[in-house]
């Protein structure tokens, strides 16, 4: 649960960010966001996102948890 994890057809994994593009890719009507992820520098703004969702990740989990 510290990371969000994909196993590709070709049997590597990838992981953060990057799974989530290549997750999207995958799935109809969510190519569009894919390719926005593929766009130069934004795979990078979203894995600074994501790793910075994590670290606050706990709390928000113990207040919904809590409702």
């Amino acid at each position: 649960m510290q990371r969000f994890h994909v196993i590709t057809s070709d049997g590597s994994i990838v992981s953060g960010a990057a799974a989530f593009v290549h997750l999207w890719e995958q799935l109809p009507g969510w190519k569009n966001l894919a390719r926005f992820g593929r766009l130069p520098g934004m795979l990078t703004l979203m894995e600074f996102g994501y790793k910075t969702f994590l670290s606050f990740r706990p709390k928000l989990q113990k207040v919904f948890s809590q409702h």
